[in-house]
C-alpha cells in the first residue's frame, strides 16, 4: 500500500512537473532564458549531471549545470515533431531510469511543440509583413502620384506666371512647390521607416520605443510613454495595425498640432480592453487633423489611414474632446490579443 502510495505521488509530482514546464514553453516570445529555466528545471527534478539544448542553427543553450557535451554517460535525444528534428537534448546521468528516460522524453516533446510553435509564429509575422509591405507599396504609390499631380500643375503654373513676368505670384508658387516637395518627402520618410520593421520584433512596447526612437529625430516635442500596463504580446496583424495607427497619430501631432509634449499610454482597463492614448499638448483636433467642424472631413491621409488598421483590429477608433491639445484613443479586447505569461 506505501509503494503505491509513493508511486501516485511521484506521478502526480511528475504531472505537475510538466504542467508547469508546458506553462513556461508557452509564450510568444520564446527566448534564451525561458529555454534555460526549463533546461534548469528538468535538471533539478531528473538529477541530472549535465544538461544543454543543441538547436538545428548550432546554437547551444546550457543550463546552469553546464552543457553535457563530451561528458561521461552523455546521451543526446533528439527533439521532433511532425518528423521533424528541431534539436537535440543533451545530458548526463549516474543513473538512466526508464523512469527518468521517460521524464526526458515528455520534456523534449514539449520543447518540440514550443519550437514549432515559435518557428510557425515567425513564418506568420514574415508573411504578414510581405503583405504590409504590399499595401504601403500601394499607399506610396497613391501618395507620390497624388503630390506629382499636383506640383506638375504648379510648374505649369509657374510657367504661365513667369511668361507674364508676375514675379510675386511666381515666387508664392515656387514656395508652394518647395512645402509640397517637403511633405512628399516627409511622407515617403514614414512609410518607408515601416520596412525596418523585423519579424522578430513581436514585443509591442520594444517596436513602440523603436518607432518613439525614430519619430524623435524629427521633432523637438518630447515623445514620451506615460503609462504601459504588464507586457502583451499581439499577433503580426495586430502588432504591425496597431504600431502604425500610433505611428500616423504620432505624425499628425508633429506636423500639425504646434505642440512640445506627445504623451503615450497603454493600459489593460478593469474590463479587460487594451486602451491606447496618444495625447499631446498641441493646438487642438481642428488643427491637427484639419477638421471642417461642419462636416468633418478629415486630412486626406491621416485619418483614412488609421480609421481602415482599426477596423482591421476590430478596434474601435476614437477622438476624444478636450479644451486644449488632441487625443487619438485606441480599444480593443484583450481577447484579441497573446497576454504575456510570466515564468
Amino acid at each position: 500500500m506505501a509503494e503505491k502510495t509513493a508511486a501516485l505521488e511521484s506521478a502526480n509530482q511528475t504531472i505537475e512537473f510538466l504542467f508547469t514546464t508546458s506553462q513556461q514553453l508557452s509564450v510568444v516570445d520564446l527566448s534564451s532564458p525561458i529555454l534555460t529555466e526549463a533546461l534548469n528545471s528538468l535538471g533539478k527534478y531528473a538529477q541530472l549531471q549535465k544538461l544543454c539544448l543543441e538547436l538545428n542553427n548550432g546554437h547551444f543553450i546550457p543550463s546552469d549545470l553546464g552543457c553535457a557535451t563530451g561528458a561521461k554517460n552523455h546521451f543526446r535525444i533528439p527533439i521532433i515533431l511532425n518528423s521533424k528534428t528541431y534539436g537535440y537534448l543533451n545530458y548526463a546521468t549516474a543513473n538512466n531510469t526508464k523512469v527518468q528516460q521517460a521524464l526526458i522524453d515528455s520534456f523534449t516533446g514539449l520543447v518540440a511543440r514550443a519550437l514549432y510553435q515559435q518557428e510557425h509564429h515567425a513564418q506568420e509575422q514574415k508573411l504578414f509583413l510581405m503583405e504590409e509591405r504590399s499595401i504601403i507599396a500601394r499607399e506610396l504609390h497613391d501618395s507620390i502620384a497624388q503630390s506629382l499631380s499636383f506640383l506638375k500643375i504648379q510648374c505649369d503654373l509657374l510657367q504661365r506666371q513667369i511668361y507674364n513676368e508676375q514675379e510675386q505670384v511666381a515666387q508664392q508658387t515656387i514656395d508652394d512647390i518647395k512645402i509640397a516637395l517637403d511633405e512628399a518627402y516627409k511622407h515617403l520618410r514614414s512609410l518607408l521607416a515601416t520596412f525596418r520593421l523585423n519579424a522578430p520584433q513581436s514585443d509591442f512596447n520594444e517596436a513602440l520605443q523603436t518607432v518613439i526612437n525614430t519619430l524623435q529625430t524629427n521633432t523637438k516635442a518630447t515623445i514620451s510613454v506615460h503609462h504601459f500596463s504588464a507586457p502583451f504580446r499581439l499577433d503580426a496583424r495586430q502588432h504591425i495595425h496597431l504600431l502604425q495607427i500610433v505611428r500616423e497619430a504620432i505624425i499628425n501631432a508633429i506636423k500639425h498640432a504646434n505642440c512640445t509634449d506627445i504623451v503615450i499610454s497603454c493600459i489593460i482597463t478593469s474590463d479587460n480592453n487594451v486602451w491606447i492614448s496618444i495625447n499631446d499638448n498641441g493646438e487642438g483636433m481642428a488643427t491637427a487633423y484639419k477638421t471642417d467642424d461642419s462636416s468633418q472631413n478629415y486630412d486626406h491621409f491621416g485619418l483614412s489611414i488609421m480609421q481602415h488598421r482599426a477596423d482591421e483590429l476590430g478596434a474601435k477608433l476614437t477622438f476624444p474632446k478636450h479644451s486644449k491639445g488632441t487625443e487619438v484613443k485606441i480599444i480593443f479586447p484583450l481577447t484579441a490579443c497573446y497576454t504575456h505569461k510570466e515564468v
